[in-house]
């Protein structure tokens, strides 16, 4: 029984590989660019703006490794004392697709204006959904954990395109 099970495995992860998209070499590029607005029952509330693009490149067959800029840009209402905020960061990860299901892990250091660099992980999971075979719609879930002092936890649903070249 053991065996098989090992057969069964083996078979699997095989098949999983051979049925792969992208090969070493290939280039991959993808990004966020987002407005959103939060307030408190009703009043003012905060607004921000995010560009964040990420490249990368095949090292192997199906195993990219990625590099990202960030740039966030927080407007406050008048009412408040502070008028903007500028948080820009970089992002250093890989990512493993198998056919068209990816999984993947991602270092995360972001500087706020004048104040010491937050440092987080994310661990992230998504589909390819192909319009053609360089352009994709990616959708996706990252689950984002603080490193060090930053003690905070996320979890983001998200749907954005990636091309491959």
């Amino acid at each position: 029984m053991r065996k098989v099970i090992l057969v069964a495995v083996f078979l699997s992860l095989t098949i999983g590989v051979s049925f792969g998209q992208f090969s070493t070499g290939t280039n991959t590029v993808s990004g966020t660019i987002s407005y959103s607005t939060y307030s408190d029952d009703g009043e003012d509330g905060v607004s921000i703006l995010l560009i964040a693009p990420t490249g990368g490149r095949f090292v192997t067959n199906n195993l990219a490794i990625l590099l990202g800029l960030q740039y966030m840009k927080f407007t406050y209402p008048r009412s408040w004392d502070q008028a903007s905020a500028t948080q820009t960061g970089y992002l250093v990860g890989a990512k493993y697709f198998v056919n068209n299901i990816y999984g993947g892990a991602s270092f995360v250091s972001s500087t706020w204006e004048d104040i010491d660099a937050n440092t987080a992980a994310i661990v992230e999971a998504g589909y390819l959904y192909g319009f053609n075979e360089h352009v994709f719609l990616d959708a996706g879930i990252d689950y984002e954990k603080g490193l060090g002092d930053d003690k905070s936890v996320g979890i983001v649903f998200g749907l954005g395109i990636s091309a491959f070249f």
